[in-house]
C-alpha cells in the first residue's frame, strides 16, 4: 500500500485515477478533440526482463493506482473501438529529470552519495535496472500525437488505440549502474553488496509490512528488488520513431545534480504532499 492508498482509500483514488480520465475521455469525445495520449506505468507488466507485445500480457498488479491505470486503458480501447477517439497509451518506469522529490527511496541513496556514506545495495546486483529521463517522455509524448495525427485515416493502429513501453534504451545491471553514477558525480561512496540470502529474508520479512518504514515502498513492489524489470521498446522505436538520449546512468546524474541545489524544495515538497 502507497502513502496515498492508506491516505485517500481506494474509492477515493478510484474517482481520481479511472473516473477522472472517464470524464477527460467523455470531454474530448464532447469537443471534438480527435486524440488522446495516456500516461501509464510498467508495474502492472508481470516481473520480466524484456517484453515487446504488451497487450496480450497478463497484468501483474501492484496495488490500487496499477489496477486503476489498467482500467484507463479498458476505458480507452472501448472508446476507441466505437470510432469515436485515437489514443496512445505510453507504459513508463520512473521518471528522473529535474524537478525529481518524490520518490524517498532515490533521494535517500542521492542523500548517501552526496556525503560519501556507504551505499548498501539490498537487491540482486545482476537485476536489469529500467528508467526514463523526462525530456525523452516528453519526446514520446510529442511523437505520440504526430503518430496519431499521421495513422488516424488508415488501419494501423489497431482498434484506434495503441500501447508502447517507453523507457531508457538499455538497462543495465543495477550494480553497474550505480558505480557508474557515483564515479560520474564524483563522490567518495562505496556500494557494499548485501548477501542474496539475506536479501531473500528481509524480503520475506518486508511483504508482511504494509509499507517500509521511511521510504513508504508498497508491499507488491518488493520482489522486483530480485527480478528487476525491463520492457523492450523496439515497438515504439519502429512506429513512433522514439529515440531516447538518456542512459539510466546520465539520469541518475542529472537527477542528482539538481536534487544536491534544491534539496530544501524537495523537502519543502514531499512534506507538503505527505510522503516525509
Amino acid at each position: 500500500m502507497t502513502q496515498w492508498e492508506k491516505r485517500l482509500g481506494e474509492k477515493n483514488l478510484y474517482d481520481i485515477n479511472v473516473n477522472g480520465t472517464k470524464n477527460v475521455i467523455q470531454s474530448c469525445i464532447s469537443h471534438k478533440v480527435r486524440f488522446i495520449v495516456l500516461l501509464q506505468q510498467q508495474k502492472f507488466l508481470d516481473h520480466k526482463k524484456s517484453i515487446h507485445f504488451q497487450k496480450k500480457i497478463l497484468p501483474a498488479f501492484t496495488g490500487a493506482y496499477s489496477r486503476h491505470k489498467f482500467e484507463c486503458e479498458r476505458l480507452l480501447d472501448k472508446a476507441c473501438s466505437q470510432n469515436k477517439i485515437f489514443a496512445i497509451s505510453l507504459r513508463l518506469p520512473m521518471i528522473f529529470g529535474e524537478g525529481f522529490y518524490h520518490e524517498r527511496s532515490i533521494t535517500f541513496i542521492f542523500d548517501l552519495v552526496r556525503l560519501g556514506l556507504p551505499l548498501f545495495l539490498f537487491c540482486d546486483p545482476k537485476i536489469p535496472f529500467t528508467c526514463v529521463h523526462a525530456e525523452d517522455a516528453a519526446e514520446a509524448f510529442i511523437l505520440s500525437l504526430k503518430t496519431l495525427e499521421k495513422m488516424s485515416g488508415t488501419n494501423k493502429i489497431g482498434k484506434n488505440h495503441d500501447v508502447f513501453n517507453i523507457s531508457s534504451e538499455i538497462a543495465p545491471p543495477v550494480i553497474d549502474v550505480f558505480d557508474s553514477f557515483i564515479k560520474r558525480v564524483k563522490s567518495k561512496t562505496k556500494i557494499i553488496k548485501v548477501p542474496l540470502p539475506i536479501v531473500k529474508l528481509g524480503i520475506i520479512v518486508a511483504m508482511k509490512l504494509p509499507f517500509i518504514p521511511l521510504f513508504h515502498t508498497p508491499q507488491e513492489l518488493i520482489p522486483f528488488a530480485l527480478t528487476g524489470a525491463h520492457y523492450s521498446i523496439k515497438k515504439a522505436k519502429e512506429i513512433l520513431g522514439f529515440s531516447p538520449k538518456f542512459t539510466p546512468e546520465l539520469c541518475l546524474e542529472q537527477t542528482y545534480n539538481w536534487y544536491v541545489k534544491n534539496r530544501k524544495i524537495s523537502f519543502q515538497e514531499r512534506k507538503k504532499q505527505g510522503l516525509d
